[in-house]
């Protein structure tokens, strides 16, 4: 179960991470911006507020930093969130409030 201090500290690094995608010649690919973007959405969504959400911080090869969301209830937090529109709220079978 992850705490309130952890996701904040993902969004963070999440936001650290897309902030650099802005500057010129940034060698960051759609698929990992796509992905980003829908891991920010599962933290500010549903999923952020979930008792079955595990976050790994982990530091890449490249030393930088990057965050794993995993759902202790066999979910995908990216799926789920990659199949639905923006704007709306998926609707998450196995959700429990913290």
């Amino acid at each position: 179960m992850a705490t309130e201090h952890e996701v904040s500290i993902a969004r963070s690094v999440i936001r650290r991470f897309a902030s650099k995608a802005v500057k010129r010649h940034s060698r960051i690919h759609d698929d990992a911006m796509e992905d980003n973007a829908n891991r920010r959405r599962a933290l500010d969504g549903v999923c952020g507020h979930c008792k079955h959400l595990k976050i790994e911080t982990i530091r890449t090869f490249t030393g930088t930093q990057s965050v794993k969301l995993r759902c202790n209830a066999s979910l995908s937090p990216l799926l789920l969130y990659e199949n639905t529109d923006l704007g709306k709220t998926p609707i998450c079978p196995k959700f429990k409030q913290k």
